[in-house]
């Protein structure tokens, strides 16, 4: 079955701009100061109806969910408003993808919540909810990746399982076959971390080899092709990988050496290369050394580097590379001029992620966001994109973030999961559809 049934073009059009003008009236009133400027600091069922979907659709599509937005309800503002529906989820890992969230449970167990039009929930349905449910059959986890339309875990035996949407193979295990419950992926048993894009998967295995798998038609998978693979292949880089991070269509490693490298989609600048071009094998990325983290959006990259600085690149439409100063083939200062090799930003953080058109930062317990605001995703009610980082208020002892497509997570020190942006697929996980400018509790 289909969550939405496809539509015309001219009806389409009608429904956005009706959509975005009852969007904007719903949230005009959630106004909020002006932005501050951050200093820097010294085996499963198939599901065959899941194979018309658009293999090479972006984390964030416009159109569609603009369109989706129309029956949500307008957004609270409040941190924590109506969160009296029940107990609040504890997790030990949070991980956003476009329109879902997952969490890992203190026993080993995965739960999901939000979209599930593709069966990325993994509880064997394709019902969207808007509040946690265990993942199928799934045991031993201690890691899960959401992705576009699906889901990874990695198993304490160094396995990974894969649900979901599977037209491009995204799922690993030699097929194309959507799967409603967790799959394992072929031949991997020795798998340390794992990272998912929109319709891509890599692994690191043990000894810092890199594989990859599902959609390559720009060459995310770095083999050298554009040939999509239903089961891992290897990716060939100069030194062991020591961290990776996938985005809609491009990917990132950083090596032993703390010297990074990219390949896949290009056109915003988003491999860091200080070029335009697709790579099929990874490329260095310009003038960037000492990286211990990655974190990858839908066009934008991010990373961190040993003294806990924050660099981006790549597209920065609605802010998310942040501010920059003028050089090379940068961008223009505050502009939204893409970004073609690394930038430093003004904050230091020692955890950081990317959401498809924005990003988020940890620093002493506090959540700074910038780039895209439009669905309240920086969670500081003022729904104007920014350069500028600005603080998520009410929100503290923050130890992880997950940022999605258009919706935020972050898990608190006493474990507990809170989140705020787009809703109306209920990938907030607060058991309703209600938008949120503020982070609110998602439950159990």
């Amino acid at each position: 079955m289909h969550l939405y049934a496809p539509v015309s073009a001219r009806y389409r059009r009608r429904v956005i701009a009706r959509s975005s003008a009852l969007f904007l009236v719903a949230l005009g009133a959630c106004a909020s100061p002006a932005p501050r400027t951050l200093q820097s600091p010294d085996a499963a069922p198939d599901i065959t109806d899941a194979s018309d979907a658009r293999a090479d659709a972006p984390v964030f599509d416009v159109q569609r969910d603009v369109a989706r937005f129309d029956d949500a309800p307008p957004s609270h503002c409040t941190p924590g408003a109506s969160h009296d529906a029940g107990p609040i989820l504890h997790a030990r890992a949070l991980s956003a993808g476009r329109d879902h969230t997952c969490a890992l449970l203190a026993d080993g167990a995965v739960a999901c919540w939000g979209d599930n039009a593709r069966a990325q929930l993994g509880d064997g349905t394709l019902l969207p909810r808007a509040r946690a449910v265990r993942v199928a059959g799934l045991a031993a986890a201690v890691d899960v990746r959401a992705g576009g339309d699906h889901t990874c875990a990695l198993h304490a035996d160094g396995a990974v399982s894969c649900w979901g949407d599977n037209a491009r193979g995204q799922l690993g295990d030699g097929t194309t076959l959507a799967r409603s419950a967790p799959v394992r992926v072929a031949n991997l048993t020795d798998v340390t971390a794992l990272a998912v894009g929109a319709s891509h998967t890599c692994a690191l295995r043990r000894g810092g080899a890199l594989v990859c798998w599902g959609d390559n038609a720009s060459g995310q998978l770095g083999d050298g092709t554009t040939l999509d693979r239903s089961a891992p292949t290897t990716v060939l880089t100069p030194r062991p990988v020591a961290a990776l991070a996938l985005g809609a269509a491009h990917t990132c490693v950083a090596l032993d050496d703390g010297a990074a490298r990219c390949f896949g989609l290009n056109p915003h600048g988003q491999l860091g290369d200080c070029t335009a071009l697709d790579q099929r094998a990874p490329v260095a990325v310009r003038s960037l050394t000492a990286v211990r983290a990655l974190t990858a959006g839908e066009r934008h990259t991010c990373a961190r580097t040993a003294d806990d600085a924050l660099w981006c690149w790549g597209d920065n439409g609605f802010g998310q590379s942040g501010l920059a100063a003028e050089s090379g083939c940068r961008g223009a200062n505050g502009t939204t001029a893409a970004q073609y090799e690394p930038a430093l930003t003004p904050l230091h953080g020692t955890e950081f992620s990317a959401g498809a058109m924005h990003t988020c930062a940890l620093r002493d317990g506090a959540v700074w966001c910038w780039g895209s605001d439009r669905y309240a995703q920086l969670g500081d009610c003022g729904f104007a994109d920014r350069f500028e980082a600005r603080a998520v208020e009410g929100l503290t002892s923050v130890r992880a973030l997950a940022a999605g497509g258009r919706h935020t997570c972050a898990l608190r020190d006493d474990d507990t999961v809170w989140c705020w942006g787009a809703n109306e697929l209920g990938q907030l996980g607060d058991d309703t559809r209600v938008a949120r400018g503020a982070p609110a509790p998602a439950l159990d």
